[in-house]
């Protein structure tokens, strides 16, 4: 069947329709992309250049968290804290009334304290007995003794335990209670830690 003039001009006329649609959802479409790049882009460059970054908690010895956007110190936990110290020099123990501090550590005032440490004595004259005690200075946490039954023996003396608010250093101290040559050895075995003492706070 021949087809009229009109429906040829009707048919281009639908094409050029159909061609504007496509070209418009086109432009849409990329206009959209567009958008969504420069959104997507904005946020990611603000976030980058936003000055609201979590920096570091304190560095002062307590437990942080984060609260209302701040750094808070979490209640009932303690950072462990650990200390060490050796004997740098021999201790003379030449009075048979007093004690002589021999290795001790500054830890402050506050918190509970598993500490333990250790001393090496020695008896130039015998036979003798070496007290020693771990204490704060007013309150012994442990105690012990070295029997020297031989002029010139040595032994080592162990002590540990717990402490809580310690009124001062903590430290081994010892007492010959028969001569006044005894020592506190610092360096008997070329080791220079000979007697040590080390705290750890638990609370």
């Amino acid at each position: 069947m021949a087809t009229s003039l009109s429906d040829i001009l009707s048919a281009i006329q639908n094409g050029v329709t159909a061609a504007n649609n496509l070209n418009t959802l086109v432009a849409n479409a990329t206009l959209n992309s567009s958008s969504l790049r420069v959104t997507i882009g904005s946020t990611i460059f603000l976030t980058a250049s936003s000055t609201n970054f979590i920096g570091d908690a304190p560095s002062d010895g307590n437990l942080y968290g984060r609260k209302n956007a701040l750094w808070s110190v979490v209640p009932g936990v303690v950072s462990p804290s650990q200390l060490t110290a050796s004997l740098s020099s021999d201790v003379a123990l030449n009075s048979l009334a007093n004690y002589f501090p021999g290795p001790r550590i500054s830890q402050g005032t506050t918190g509970t304290w598993w500490v333990s440490g250790f001393v090496t004595v020695l008896g130039p004259s015998a036979p003798a007995q070496i007290l020693c005690k771990l204490w704060d200075g007013t309150s012994v946490i442990a105690s012990g003794v070295q029997y020297i039954g031989v002029a010139g023996a040595y032994g080592t003396v162990h002590l540990s335990g717990y402490i809580t608010s310690p009124s001062s250093d903590l430290k081994i101290s010892c007492r010959d209670v028969n001569f006044t040559d005894g020592l506190i050895k610092s360096n008997f075995t070329g080791n220079s830690q000979d007697s040590v003492i080390s705290a750890f706070r638990i609370a």
